[in-house]
């Protein structure tokens, strides 16, 4: 049985609507721990791990460290992580799209490459990633049900520029391969490296 949620926890549920987390729940690591734009960006698990998004609050923060120990915990869309003194912290993104994909029966398509347009503003970068939030309606394909208003991690190389600069292009899924989701705009191929919601205006 799942212990009832700490006082203390920090954010509420999220309601992506993904159906299962390809991770096992119980010990994990944190590791790769960054901090950008408001989110902490961490894999959690054995290594390599699964990378998820959590907001960078007062909790998380200190839950989530380079190689802290934590409980993870198959609870809600995403999970979460539990820290030594039970405070908890909800994953608000995915960044391990592949595993996503492939945690069960893949979608069923009913068309080579499933494509749909896609349009959004760059809300931050830095020298790793682009967030772009807007338009994904593909990303129910691994049961990510906030496409219609969510954040897209983009790459800052050049085969993501073109879509960076012009904020629209066409999204495709891939159900088999090593990049289950790139946009096309032009004739680049930009590959997304996950999703994450939109966090609150903090005012």
């Amino acid at each position: 049985m799942l212990a009832a949620v700490p006082a203390c926890e920090s954010t509420r549920e999220p309601s992506q609507g993904v159906r299962s987390v390809p991770t096992p729940p119980g010990p994990a690591t944190a590791l790769g721990v960054v901090v950008r734009n408001g989110y902490i960006d961490a894999h959690i698990g054995p290594q390599p791990g699964l990378r998820f998004f959590f907001p960078s609050d007062e909790t998380c923060r200190g839950i989530l460290y380079e190689e802290a120990r934590v409980i993870y915990v198959r609870r809600g869309s995403l999970g979460r992580v539990e820290g030594p003194d039970g405070t908890m912290c909800s994953a608000v993104g995915i960044a391990s799209l592949r595993e996503w994909r492939d945690r069960g029966p893949r979608p069923r398509i009913d068309r080579p490459l499933p494509r749909s347009p896609v349009s959004f503003r760059v809300v931050y970068r830095d020298d790793d990633l682009v967030f772009a939030r807007g338009r994904f309606p593909l990303a129910s394909q691994v049961g990510w049900a906030r496409g219609e208003d969510t954040i897209a991690l983009l790459p800052t190389g050049e085969a993501c520029k073109a879509s960076i600069e012009s904020g629209v292009g066409s999204m495709e899924f891939r159900s088999s391969g090593r990049v289950p989701f790139q946009i096309v705009s032009g004739g680049q191929n930009c590959p997304i490296v996950g999703f994450v919601l939109p966090l609150p205006d903090p005012r």
